[in-house]
């Protein structure tokens, strides 16, 4: 996971503050206090990707948004992760891997864009994939 991160990070590197980002990618920002990312469950890592999508969607990106981009994908990567790790039957967890790659080809894609033109390759599939874990509570 910490490969696919910094890889994140440096496809990123057009958009905005990226050092801040990888400073803050440890702990994402939230009203409750976050585990750390290396002991997070599969639960924190869902309240964690919706924390940072709330954040995101929050945020007026008409200017720059590169860490909050760089924030949302990684918790994305951490909820593959702790889904594929989570031991749960075969195709459980189909839809919201499918809706992160949808995310990480946006990622790829905006990396190339700059201001408020890099929303939109992410924001589709991330509000997809924060509206599947609103209407299917991981376990």
């Amino acid at each position: 996971m910490a490969v696919l991160a910094a890889s994140a990070m440096t496809v990123m590197s057009g958009c905005g503050d990226v050092d801040a980002a990888v400073g803050e990618k440890e702990s994402a920002p939230s009203a409750s206090p976050s585990p750390s990312w290396h002991s997070a469950t599969l639960q924190d890592a869902a309240r964690m990707y919706q924390e940072d999508f709330q954040a995101l969607t929050a945020v007026d990106c008409s200017a720059d948004c590169g860490p909050d981009l760089v924030r949302i994908f990684n918790a994305g990567l951490l909820l593959k992760d702790r889904m594929k790790e989570s031991g749960t039957p075969e195709g459980v967890y189909d839809e919201p891997i499918h809706l992160f790659g949808e995310l990480e080809k946006g990622f790829t894609a905006a990396a190339g864009m700059s201001g408020e033109a890099r929303l939109p390759p992410m924001l589709g599939p991330a509000r997809e994939l924060n509206n599947w874990l609103t209407t299917n509570p991981v376990q």
